[in-house]
């Protein structure tokens, strides 16, 4: 865990890193010399995320608990758990078992009483004839 939280912070603070170390081996000229804007936007956007950051290393372990625990469920559902956020039934497994299941008998039945129409509206015209 200690390894992605150093993880964390190096991914979080190396355009920092890399931006001092461009203007100390240019003499310290002055930042406008030197600055990239690339580089001062990937500072802008990678700071500010270093808490975002240390939250996914801090629930990892519960995440990888529940992914553990329940295989066959939704990832975005192993999540919800996580953050102690309630899961709906559309992303709980059981409920696409049992409703696939369900549509399978279902379509089974459709396509059985389909098929009798089929037979007897042919039976109809052949009588017809």
């Amino acid at each position: 865990q200690g390894i992605w939280y150093v993880a964390a912070f190096m991914l979080c603070w190396l355009p920092w890193y890399i931006w001092q170390w461009v203007r100390v081996t240019n003499n310290m000229v002055t930042a406008a010399d030197v600055d990239s804007e690339m580089l001062i936007y990937a500072i802008s956007f990678t700071q500010p995320t270093q808490g975002f950051a240390n939250a996914l290393v801090f629930f990892r372990p519960r995440y990888l608990k529940f992914r553990s625990r329940d295989e066959d469920d939704f990832r975005i559902a192993s999540i919800l758990r996580v953050l102690n956020l309630r899961v709906p039934s559309v992303l709980d497994a059981e409920w696409w078992q049992s409703w696939s299941s369900h549509n399978v008998e279902k379509s089974r039945t459709d396509s059985e009483s389909v098929d009798e129409s089929i037979k007897s509206t042919t039976l109809l015209r052949v009588d017809a004839r």
